[in-house]
Order: structure tokens, then sequence, then C-alpha cells
């Protein structure tokens, strides 16, 4: 995924490098959005339209070009709602993330309009805060064997344990993100901005404490396997991905 986040940057960056005409005033500058989840990030917080993300940065007009550099540091709140993970039990939990991010954006002007395109990388921190219940099944043998002679396993719903899991997720601003968008300038002072965002985060192993991870037991002769294991950890890649519909003010 990195490699094709940084191809995507260098590829905008020449676009914007071979953009001909007076540079752009630079300065302070804040956004303010609204998050629209997209599925690889509502299908963990069960929340399609809410949160908050904000921004500051300052913008660096590019030398004998229209195009301008944008460095920001921002919050991204993703509040999630309870919704229910495991198949086999009907098991409420509730997943909300923070993300505190370090953006790098090359902005460059469309003809002689008033839209620019924007694109960037991001590194990121994500804060996340688990509650509720986790689901686990086990893995029995039912008595059975294959025409080969192997004991034949099935799955059953085992149970619910609590799980509760809050902090920091590991390799702070270690995870890289893309950043692509559109805005369109009202005045000097006030802009409209839509901007798609998706990030690392790790895996969903990220949202179960540690007891209700895998463990295994087996008897002497392996005929009977039983296996705790919450029926999506581990198996995963978590990488949110939000649109978000915002405001920017120029100071």
């Amino acid at each position: 995924m990195r490699k094709q986040l940084i191809s995507s940057f260098v590829g905008l960056l020449l676009v914007g490098m071979g953009t001909q005409a007076s540079a752009q005033d630079k300065g302070w500058q804040g956004g303010i959005y609204l998050p629209h989840a997209l599925e690889s990030l509502e299908k963990w917080t069960k929340q399609p339209i809410w949160g908050l993300c904000v921004d500051g940065a300052y913008q660096l007009p590019i030398s004998d070009s229209r195009s301008s550099f944008r460095l920001g540091l921002g919050v991204n709140w993703l509040p999630g709602k309870e919704g229910k993970f495991s198949p086999f039990i009907n098991v409420p939990r509730t997943i909300s993330l923070t993300g505190i991010q370090i953006s790098a954006d090359l902005l460059v002007p469309v003809g002689s309009t008033s839209f620019s395109l924007v694109g960037g990388l991001s590194l990121n921190t994500w804060m996340k805060s688990v509650s509720g219940k986790a689901g686990y099944a086990q893995n029995l043998w039912n008595g059975q064997y294959t025409d080969d002679g192997y004991p034949i396993i099935v799955t059953v719903p085992a149970g619910t344990r609590d799980n509760g899991v809050s902090g920091t997720v590991d390799n702070v601003f270690g995870k890289y993100g893309l950043r692509a968008g559109l805005e369109y300038a009202l005045n000097e002072k006030i802009t409209l901005s839509v901007l798609f965002q998706v990030a690392e985060l790790g895996t969903d192993g990220e949202f179960l404490a540690d007891e209700n991870k895998i463990t295994q037991t087996a008897n002497a002769d392996k005929q009977v396997v039983t296996s705790t294991i919450d029926t999506i950890y581990g198996k995963n890649a978590v990488n949110p991905s939000w649109i978000q519909f915002g405001v920017r003010y120029k100071f």
C-alpha cells in the first residue's frame, strides 16, 4: 500500500511543478469537516455519517508555479455506535477511533477556474476505544473421521466475554495515509473542500482484549481439538477510509 501512496503523490507533484503562472498567497489556514465513513470504516464504527475532522495548516507557494504545498496537523474523531460482529452470536460491541494526523498536500489549480486539485500523504497516530463483549467459538471433534482417517472438526458458538480495549495503536505516526480531493475558493478567505482519506491502522486484533485472543488445547492423541477463537481476530486488515465535506478559512 505504501508504494502506491508514494507513487501517487510523486505523480501529482510533477504535475504541480509544471503548472506555470504567478504564485499563490501563503499563510495560515484551518479547516472543519463532517466525515462520511466508507465501508472500510463503517464496518467497524457502524456509523455512516458522524464525527468531526479539524486541522490547522501553513501553505507555501511553489516557486514559478501556481501550485502550493500545504503542511498540516489535524484530528479525526470517528465515534462508533453499538453493533454486532460475531457470525455465531449476536454480540454487541462499540468501536470508536480518534486519529492525530500530520499531512503534506499539493494543491494544483484547475486552469483559470477557482477549483484546485488536492493530493497528499499523511502520517497517523490512532487511539481506540472499544466496549462491550466479544463472542467466541469452539472447534470440536464431532466423534467422526474422514475417509482418510482424520477427525472431523466442527465449529460451534461457545459464549461471550467482556471486551474493553482502549489506548494508542502501536507505531505512533507510523501509519501511512493517502489524501485526495477538490477545493473551490469562494473568495480570498473561504474555500469549500471535499477530501477523500484512507489510512493504515493495523488488523482487527486491535479491537480485542488479550484474553479474547486465540487459545488452543488438545488431548494426548490429538483426537479432540478445542480452540477458543474470536472469529474476526487478526484476519482482516483495518484501513479506515472516509470522505469529508467542509470549509477552510485563510487567516
